[in-house]
């Protein structure tokens, strides 16, 4: 799932604004120098973390075909929250009401890829900063400076009274959903995947950021943010920020705690392939509705991913496939053809992603 650059939407336009004064000021998303192997970053975030988990809590999806948030997460942490003990959340209680109110109104989409515009921030001020957007009681004074890209994205995108109001009601039951269970827990699965988080930043230093440079380089995402997150399902999410700066970018992909280090590099794979189905995809004709492009440009995405590892890493596509064919067994053939079937395409969608990627430089 993509939020592009120079996109002509709010939170892009707010974006392409500000994005450089947060860069400057981020300890998080500031990149080593260009053409090291370390340029991608392999790293977990409680703002993304609670955002998500408070948005798969509520059910809410998207328009693609594949879930936004892990469909056992939320049954997953309500065992958690009775091992603990956890009295009932106001997130809890009013979980219906804010799912009916995000799915009935489209300018909440924005909400998939609010977390990532306070990448450089942390929990309270990433909520403080919405205090403020919502009007809520209490909220401060001002906008922490950390947190000021994001506070502005959000507004742009949900600029009425009521939408607002709901933001803060939402914000309210983040932070007590923060307070009363999840910081606690979030903590204890950060130490936890300590380790695990190591293993995934040395294969992607030695396996991936080497081979796939070329692409990466071709399409100005040199460097930036992986974020892991336990609560983001099979879509997941790239933001491309300043087009001035390579090495802004963020990816956020699902977090598995018992599958191998490659998993979530293959999902970030398919994250990173986004920019080239949207600039293939800008000389097709249009789809007849916003579904059927999340559905035609997601699918891309997997398709690429795996011309991408065809292409620069050969070794790793039977992997990739794998990956996104769980069911698959046997021959690398039948599963390819599997995955062929899974995600089927439009044969003249694939030459065209194929020929691009032919036409750059590399292995």
């Amino acid at each position: 799932m993509n939020i592009q650059r120079r996109s002509l939407d709010a939170p892009g336009r707010a974006l392409s604004l500000l994005m450089s004064t947060v860069l400057i000021l981020s300890p998080v998303l500031a990149a080593p120098a260009f053409g090291q192997s370390d340029n991608w970053r392999v790293i977990v975030l409680p703002q993304v973390d609670l955002w998500y988990h408070g948005l798969a809590t509520a059910g809410l999806q998207g328009l693609g075909p594949y879930p936004l948030y892990e469909p056992g997460y939320a049954a997953r942490l309500k065992v958690s929250k009775a091992e603990a003990q956890t009295a009932p959340t106001a997130l809890e209680d009013r979980v219906v009401g804010f799912g009916s109110s995000f799915a009935t109104d489209p300018a909440f989409e924005v909400f998939h890829f609010v977390p990532l515009y306070f990448a450089s921030s942390a929990v309270e001020p990433m909520l403080g900063a919405l205090d403020v957007v919502g009007g809520a009681e209490g909220a401060p004074a001002a906008v922490d400076v950390m947190a000021r890209f994001g506070a502005s994205a959000v507004a742009g995108a949900i600029p009425r009274t009521d939408q607002r109001a709901t933001l803060a009601d939402w914000t309210a039951a983040l932070r007590a959903e923060w307070d009363g269970f999840f910081a606690d827990y979030w903590r204890e699965l950060a130490v936890r995947n300590a380790s695990h988080l190591q293993s995934i930043q040395a294969e992607w230093n030695d396996q991936f950021a080497p081979r796939l440079a070329a692409y990466l380089t071709e399409y100005r995402l040199d460097g930036g943010v992986l974020v892991l997150s336990d609560p983001v399902g099979p879509e997941g999410r790239i933001f491309e920020g300043d087009p001035g700066n390579r090495s802004d970018n963020i990816v956020v992909v699902g977090f598995d705690e018992g599958a191998g280090p490659r998993a979530p590099l293959y999902a970030a794979v398919r994250e990173l392939c986004f920019p080239l189905v949207r600039e293939i995809l800008a000389g097709q004709p249009a789809a007849a509705n916003r579904a059927s492009s999340a559905s035609r440009s997601s699918t891309a995405a997997v398709r690429c991913g795996a011309f991408v590892l065809d292409r620069f890493a050969p070794d790793l596509a039977p992997g990739y496939r794998s990956s996104f064919t769980p069911g698959a067994s046997g021959a690398p053939a039948h599963v390819t053809a599997a995955f062929d079937r899974k995600y089927a395409m439009d044969a003249a969608l694939g030459a065209a992603l194929q020929n691009r990627l032919g036409a750059i430089p590399g292995r």
